[in-house]
């Protein structure tokens, strides 16, 4: 268990009672967290489709539009996320388990990004895509596919590796068969 804000909950003398070998206190604060996580991600969900679309709408470009739309849910899962990630460690879980949740809401999150990045890839190869189609039509017909897929493809690689890398899988090896290791 680490130093996770309890919300006071492990000074209260009636939850100091266990349950199945944990203190009570510990299946309320993780309670909260699980709420304040729903509660924190609906803010974001209202802010994004309340505030800041109300924003982007008064802009003459559409990119801040397609911007939001991209980033929506994508940061509404983030926050939701990294809330519940941080409740999950006030309850006392085995060692095996933690384990376990830990990796996999790096997984979830580094996903998330990745996504959220190869989208933003779309996003700016449209918008070139429309400055290109009025010079040489031809040229971005050709250039902008391939361009669109090694980006994207690249975007993942290295949304993968970093997140191998943050997880403690050696990555020297794979950087080096890359030719990138020197």
């Amino acid at each position: 268990m680490t130093n996770q804000p309890t919300f006071g909950l492990d000074n209260i003398s009636a939850l100091q009672g266990s349950l199945a070998g944990h203190p009570l206190w510990q299946y309320v604060a993780s309670f909260v967290w699980v709420l304040l996580a729903f509660v924190l991600a609906y803010v974001v969900d209202w802010v994004m489709s309340r505030v800041l679309r109300r924003l982007t709408a008064k802009t003459k470009t559409d990119l801040d539009d397609k911007l939001l739309e991209i980033l929506h849910k994508p940061v509404k899962l983030v926050v939701a996320l990294l809330v519940l990630s941080m409740g999950i460690h006030v309850f006392a879980w085995p060692e095996w388990v933690e384990k376990i949740i830990a990796p996999v809401f790096v997984l979830i999150v580094a996903g998330t990004i990745i996504y959220v990045a190869v989208r933003m890839v779309d996003l700016l190869l449209a918008f070139v895509e429309e400055r290109f189609l009025s010079s040489d039509a031809q040229l971005a017909k050709m250039m902008l596919p391939v361009l669109g897929k090694t980006f994207k493809v690249f975007v993942g690689i290295i949304g993968v590796l970093t997140t191998a890398q943050y997880l403690g899988l050696p990555i020297t090896s794979v950087l080096a068969g890359l030719g990138v290791g020197g």
